[in-house]
């Protein structure tokens, strides 16, 4: 009896030697992550602030620190975790990088602060269609759509899944503003989707007026000069 509950204990002692860090340091992360998106921000500047905090560490998602601040979009944090070093270009398990989280939520203010730290705006966003960064905020933010295109504008013609530009895809969602911020750009308004639209049939398709004035306007200038 006495031999079988010393194996026993040494194999208790085994498991937890090889099993109770990892559970510790899920529960360190996962902690951590629910406090910066509450917002917590007392709670987060202690754990990013000591000394053996990890930047790179991840959940049971791949998800970062960074990732997370740049999703629920908590600037303290990611201001810290800047500061920290933190990896811009990490992905999770599907595939985004901080950025990319920041975008597809609509989070203006730490996508800026990503972009000024040099984070890369070449990137896709999880979704069905394949969207690029610059797709993603054409259907929502004309300000994240300039800060992409002030970084990097030789992406304003990229086509996602459907052969949709950003330029496309802002004339869909009806953001007259970001269609014309995208036209000063560059933005090229011959390019067909699959189903062989252009912007300007989309336009006429939906009624939108002045979207299709600025988009005939553009042509026009392009054949002119082109002649």
């Amino acid at each position: 009896m006495i031999n079988v509950a010393i194996w026993i204990f040494y194999v208790l002692v085994a498991i937890f030697t090889v099993f109770g860090p990892v559970r510790a340091k899920g529960s360190t992360i996962d902690d951590l992550n629910k406090s910066i998106e509450l917002q917590k921000n007392v709670e987060v500047k202690n754990v990013i602030q000591t000394p053996s905090f990890d930047p790179g560490m991840r959940d049971d998602e791949s998800m970062t620190p960074l990732m997370t601040a740049a999703m629920h979009g908590n600037t303290t944090a990611v201001k810290l975790l800047l500061d920290k070093k933190a990896n811009l270009e990490q992905r999770n398990k599907f595939g985004d990088t901080a950025l990319a989280l920041a975008v597809s939520n609509d989070q203006e203010a730490t996508a800026k602060m990503l972009i000024a730290a040099g984070a890369q705006v070449d990137v896709a966003v999880l979704s069905d269609n394949k969207d690029t960064l610059l797709i993603t905020a054409a259907k929502s933010s004309e300000k994240t759509t300039r800060m992409i295109l002030q970084k990097n504008k030789k992406v304003i013609n990229q086509t996602n899944a459907l052969g949709n530009t950003a330029l496309i895809e802002s004339v869909r969602a009806g953001y007259t503003n970001i269609a014309k911020l995208l036209v000063q750009n560059g933005a090229d308004v011959a390019i067909k989707n699959k189903e062989g639209k252009t912007a300007l049939d989309l336009s006429k398709e939906m009624n939108n007026k002045s979207l299709v004035s600025l988009l005939s306007k553009k042509i026009k200038t392009t054949e002119t000069s082109t002649n």
